[in-house]
């Protein structure tokens, strides 16, 4: 994406491609594509699902 489509991106548009983005690295067996992603994800409604990304990236 250019900057300027960037600029224009809605907040929460971003954060769901984000999030989108984050699932497909995993899924795909990239989890450490996806490590430096979930901080990315600012808004309180990602929370949840920063936990549990979290977990999948560090099973104990």
């Amino acid at each position: 994406m250019d900057e300027s489509f960037c600029e224009r991106f809605p907040k929460a548009a971003e954060q769901t491609a984000l999030q989108a983005l984050i699932h497909a690295h995993i899924k795909n067996g990239s989890p450490e594509q996806a490590k430096h992603l979930p901080p990315g994800l600012t808004e309180p409604a990602f929370e949840a699902f920063k936990k549990k990304i979290g977990k999948e990236m560090n099973p104990t």
